[in-house]
């Protein structure tokens, strides 16, 4: 392209994705001279949404009251997800918990969200949630169960049969 006594070029790439992220070289060279008259490197990031890297059916998590329960949950994206652990009721998590973060690389984090010492209460759905501003988000939901014995409570006696 012309613009003046300028020549502006352009590279094209169709079907733009994620593989695509690294550094692309424009270099000029003037036709009868010999070597490189100018060179400019340009970084091209490729943005993604974030994305869970396992299905929600894999995240069942059964305990006995006492026990702790771990669940972690992954997602890619770039830039790297911000991935929260909530209750899917909106209730707010149990005071015994605590979440780890781990970031693996520049595209990848996993939260962890441990519930120590779990008790009926903590028993329900728990959603994970991934976001990096690049629409839309992802979220992944587990599930977890605790397992008790049956409690019996005495009962005020009744007086009288009824018919």
């Amino acid at each position: 392209i012309a613009v003046g006594n300028n020549v502006l070029y352009s590279l094209k790439i169709n079907s733009l994705s994620v593989p695509d992220y690294g550094i692309y070289q424009c270099t000029t060279s003037v036709v009868g001279t010999t070597g490189v008259t100018d060179s400019m490197p340009v970084l091209l990031t490729v943005l993604s949404p974030p994305k869970m890297a396992y299905a929600a059916s894999d995240l069942v998590a059964d305990a006995f009251i006492g026990n702790n329960v771990s669940l972690s949950c992954m997602a890619e994206g770039v830039p790297a997800p911000n991935v929260t652990w909530g209750r899917a009721n909106g209730k707010p998590l149990p005071e015994r918990s605590r979440n780890a973060k781990t970031a693996i690389s520049s595209t990848r984090t996993i939260q962890t969200l441990h519930l120590l010492n779990v008790t009926k209460d903590d028993r329900g759905t728990y959603r994970c949630s991934a976001d990096n501003s690049v629409r839309p988000p992802d979220e992944l939901y587990s599930k977890v169960s605790i397992e008790f014995m049956p409690s019996v409570a005495p009962v005020e006696p009744s007086y009288g049969v009824a018919p």
